[in-house]
């Protein structure tokens, strides 16, 4: 069905889930999926504190959140890339989707309650209000 998906994952189940819904989505060896990680250095607890190393780290930590999607798309013969930024994720995610076209972009919700949700808003809810291509959120 589409030729370019852009795939947002954070590593949660709500992300991996968002994975298998873009795998009913990909036409046998005509699409090309992208995966979006964006690191948020504020929500993570022992992020290094020498700059050298910075790199190292968040390439560690892609690879551990990331490695069941990866592992799922090498299973079904899915050819992806990965892109990795680091920032807030509702800003990098938007800035990305919008600089480099996709067909469509994927992603799992949190699973806020409603309450959750009225007072903080939700970052697939921000996203899919300024993204300027069709978004897909799965629960």
């Amino acid at each position: 069905m589409y030729s370019k998906i852009l795939l947002a994952s954070d590593g949660s189940n709500h992300a991996l889930r968002a994975a298998e819904s873009a795998l009913k989505l990909v036409t046998e060896n005509f699409t090309k999926v992208t995966l979006l990680y964006i690191v948020d250095p504020n929500r993570i607890k022992k992020a290094p504190a020498n700059s050298k190393y910075d790199e190292i780290f968040f390439r560690q930590k892609r690879e551990e959140k990331l490695q069941s999607t990866e592992d799922l798309f090498i299973k079904h013969g899915v050819a992806y890339e990965v892109k990795m930024f680091k920032g807030d994720p509702e800003v990098e995610i938007i800035k990305f989707v919008n600089h480099h076209p996709h067909e469509i972009l994927i992603m799992g919700s949190r699973g806020l309650s409603t309450l959750q949700e009225m007072v903080l808003g939700s970052v697939s809810h921000r996203v899919m209000k300024m993204a300027k291509c069709p978004v897909m959120v799965v629960k």
